[in-house]
């Protein structure tokens, strides 16, 4: 789990055990254990062997460990092959790859530009074209 950006990296290293609160703005990458709540404007990573009990809301999430609690995510939330994520998550894009554990529910973030589209009463539509094709001239 390599990062990208300006390089700054909040890290909970292997055999590190952590219980209490994260807010940054760099990513945050758990190897240990952390048991809270994590707030980041950038990446959540967790690694195999990662143990995470918390609450998160971060940009993306890159989990290849175990993670208890909900997660919201502007952009993606990704399961690697061994993850295993039992809790509620919500993200624009979802990939999880086969081999994951996932128990919860998901729901998608919508795209502020499709809140312009209106929604079309279907019901009516199909309606009004039965009655038009029923008439004969």
């Amino acid at each position: 789990m390599m990062e990208k950006g300006n390089g700054s990296v909040t890290l909970l290293g292997a055999g590190a055990s952590f219980e209490g609160k994260i807010t940054t703005p760099h990513t945050i990458q758990i190897y240990g254990k952390f048991s809270g709540e994590i707030h980041t404007s950038d990446t959540l990573a967790i690694g195999r062997d990662g143990v995470v009990l918390a609450e998160v809301t971060a940009k993306s999430a890159q989990i290849g460990g175990k993670i208890q609690g909900n997660i919201i995510c502007k952009e993606c939330i990704e399961m690697e092959e061994r993850a295993d994520v039992r809790g509620n998550i919500t993200a624009k894009e979802l990939v999880i790859k086969k081999g994951a554990i996932f128990h919860g529910t998901s729901s998608m973030l919508q795209d502020p530009s499709l809140s312009a589209i209106k929604k079309v009463d279907t019901r009516r539509d199909l309606q009004t074209e039965t009655t038009e094709k029923s008439v004969s001239p």
